[in-house]
């Protein structure tokens, strides 16, 4: 299908396309989610091509390192093969586009599709690709760039490296235990400075009232690990449960985020614990705390702060929480 500006198309034939036929760009930049040495070995050849056919041609690889998809091999062979390869480091989120830009003065053709730099991704999979061509730069897509860049460091050996071997310890972790958790690469920070000032846990709880931090284990009771332990000394100080054993009071709990409100019972179990059941927790949330602000008599506002989402303030958060017993860390 195709419109005046843009056409469906096969992502991989869309490259070696343009690549071809491309005669005024001076710039090729990939954006990737995950990038795997077999897909880089897909499209190398229409890229070093490209580069080649005008000796003042330069390509950037922007590749992201969440959930430990891309291998560190791709990045080097790209590094080997001249591409200026950065590496996502200070970001809120996920880094998950799939998008080749072939940058012209003044106007631009971009490739996006739903296609990793991966074999499944370009060979595979079923998948969903545009090309577009713009008879100028628009300013939008220059400021998501912009931030992009800002957000990423060159991909030094060090770097590759320091990668390379979390991500062989996070997979022995998931064969072991097969509930890894979601992969944060440790020299990821949130926000583009790495200088960004540590979270506050006066701020990060609210104005609201008093606030409970509290850890999420990575393997927590009941079905998906919804069901949260909650420490007998923070269920009676905090959350106002007594002592007698079948006592319950009711919880009203609005996330903070969503908004959604519900009201739970919470019980004083025979065998001396009281759990919570929140639905927007999973095992894949690992590691993550949850933040409880009390709004009124058995009102509370609760956050859910991901350490791959939010990666500095989780940090910060835990931090805080480092007096309490390494096994359930926990502040109020």
């Amino acid at each position: 299908m195709r419109t005046a500006a843009w056409a469906i198309t096969d992502f991989l034939s869309a490259v070696e396309q343009v690549c071809a036929a491309d005669k005024q760009s001076l710039q090729l930049r990939m954006y990737f989610y995950a990038a795997t040495e077999s897909g880089w070995k897909r499209i190398r050849k229409s890229i070093l091509n490209w580069r080649k056919s005008h000796e003042t041609r330069v390509v950037t690889a922007y590749i992201g390192t969440d959930h430990a998809l891309t291998d560190a091999a791709a990045l080097e062979a790209m590094q080997g093969e001249g591409v200026e390869v950065r590496l996502m480091r200070h970001y809120r989120g996920t880094f998950h586009p799939k998008v080749i830009w072939f940058v012209g003065n003044p106007g631009s053709t971009i490739l996006a599709g739903s296609n990793n730099l991966t074999e499944d991704g370009l060979r595979n999979n079923i998948e969903f690709a545009t090309v577009t061509t713009l008879p100028q730069v628009d300013a939008n897509l220059q400021t998501w760039h912009d931030e992009i860049h800002k957000a990423s460091e060159p991909a030094t050996a060090a770097l590759i490296k320091t990668y390379a071997k979390e991500k062989e310890k996070y997979g022995q972790r998931r064969a072991t235990s097969g509930q890894g958790g979601e992969f944060t690469w440790s020299k990821r920070t949130s926000g583009a400075s790495v200088k960004k000032p540590k979270a506050k846990v006066s701020a990060a709880v609210g104005p609201g009232g008093p606030g409970l931090i509290l850890e999420v284990m990575p393997r927590e009771t009941s079905e998906e690990g919804r069901q949260v332990q909650i420490p007998l000394a923070v269920a009676r100080k905090f959350f106002g449960l007594g002592n007698t054993v079948g006592g319950s009071i009711n919880l009203e709990l609005n996330n903070s985020d969503t908004q959604e409100s519900r009201t739970l019972v919470f019980t004083l179990n025979r065998n001396s614990t009281a759990r919570l059941s929140i639905r927007e927790l999973e095992y894949s949330s690992r590691p993550c705390v949850l933040i409880f602000t009390k709004r009124g008599r058995g009102k509370f506002d609760f956050e859910i702060v991901r350490r791959a989402i939010d990666p500095s303030r989780f940090d910060a958060l835990i931090a805080e929480c480092k007096q309490t017993p390494p096994d359930r860390r926990w502040k109020l």
